[in-house]
């Protein structure tokens, strides 16, 4: 009879942890094999700086450093993405306006896309804290392949998953990033220029566009999972339960 494993033990990053304590933690982590939580409110240099330098340490433990500019690049994207869904959020109820209403969610883009700098993102990560609204960033790793949650504590709404989902369909055409500026030149951002950026650089890498996800449990989360394979041959787990 086989022995059931133990849980992994997750080591927890929060903003404050960084920079300071920051690099002894992660050597900690990777070397007695734990999970990595980080736990953010913005995304501002100094947390990209941090997620980088985790990735990197994770990569190099087996040998894997030649994809670290994919992982750092989707992470990035994804992280920023998550806060800035967290900063809509605030946004739209301050302004009392509904996200599945075409007309408010069309008003509220605006405004926020107008709104945002990184000076506006401190000042709403803040708030975000206030009400604990957060992003969590998930690590989980082994030999065979290294996944990557990133979690916000909020399902979408039906509006943003139909949109999502559009955009990620659209995504999956694209064999280059410069296929897609010609198509939508300047209406770019608006397009989905983040998904098509993820899909690319998984291509241009050789790994199967769907090890990217995202999903929603209709309750408390919503989730952008991605598997990057470290070992050839590896077959994504896009239908297997992973440990959180």
């Amino acid at each position: 009879m086989l022995k059931s494993q133990k849980p992994r033990k997750t080591v927890v990053i929060t903003e404050a942890d960084l920079p300071e304590k920051i690099e002894a933690l992660i050597q900690h982590a990777v070397a007695e094999n734990k999970l990595i939580k980080v736990i953010a409110y913005t995304v501002i240099p100094m947390t990209e700086t941090g997620l980088r330098r985790i990735s990197e340490v994770v990569l190099d433990k087996y040998n894997k450093l030649d994809i670290l500019p994919a992982v750092v690049m989707i992470l990035k994207e994804l992280a920023l993405n998550a806060a800035k869904a967290n900063f809509k959020r605030i946004l739209f109820q301050s302004k009392n306006l509904d996200l599945e209403n075409r007309e408010d969610y069309e008003i509220g883009m605006k405004e926020f896309k107008e709104l945002l700098s990184e000076d506006w993102a401190v000042e709403y990560g803040k708030k975000s804290k206030k009400i604990n609204l957060h992003v969590e960033i998930k690590f989980n790793y082994n030999e065979q392949r290294l996944l990557l949650q990133v979690i916000n504590n909020f399902p979408l709404s039906h509006t943003e998953e139909a949109r999502v989902r559009e955009k990620l369909k659209m995504a999956m055409r694209y064999e280059d990033i410069g296929q897609f500026f010609m198509e939508c030149g300047d209406e770019s951002e608006g397009a989905g220029l983040g998904l098509v950026l993820i899909m690319t650089a998984l291509k241009s890498f050789d790994i199967d566009p769907h090890a990217f996800t995202i999903f929603t449990n209709k309750k408390n989360q919503t989730v952008a999972r991605i598997e990057f394979p470290l070992q050839p041959g590896y077959t994504i787990g896009r239908n297997k339960k992973e440990a959180s």
